[in-house]
């Protein structure tokens, strides 16, 4: 997981993001980097990673915060409960349903 400065990195397109935020990240390879332009920052906060790399601003590395959505908890204060049941699932709600994500793997209706 990377938000950088990817240079001319083939295309010539600069920076990879600007005010991007790595909330609650697991990185399954090697490293989170998170740079930040001289004119913005990128954050990561509480993500679970071998090593953290990088000029942005970091948080709880190597721990989960709460709330464990930072989007799911966004939506709740401006919209209300009804909202976050409107595009979740109870399991989701309730924690984590990437090992249902991980079986069902894009193939046939997801019904966890």
């Amino acid at each position: 997981m990377r938000v950088q400065n990817r240079g001319a990195s083939g295309s010539g397109h600069g920076w990879a993001g600007a005010q991007t935020m790595f909330w609650n990240c697991r990185s399954t390879r090697v490293d989170i980097m998170v740079q930040s332009p001289a004119a913005a920052r990128n954050w990561g906060v509480g993500n679970i990673a071998l090593t953290f790399a990088g000029n942005g601003y970091f948080e709880s590395n190597n721990r989960h915060v709460l709330p464990r959505s930072l989007y799911l908890a966004q939506l709740k204060d401006r919209l209300g409960d009804a909202a976050v049941n409107n595009i979740t699932l109870p399991a989701q709600r309730m924690g984590s349903i990437s090992t249902q994500l991980q079986s069902w793997a894009g193939e046939g209706a997801f019904n966890p």
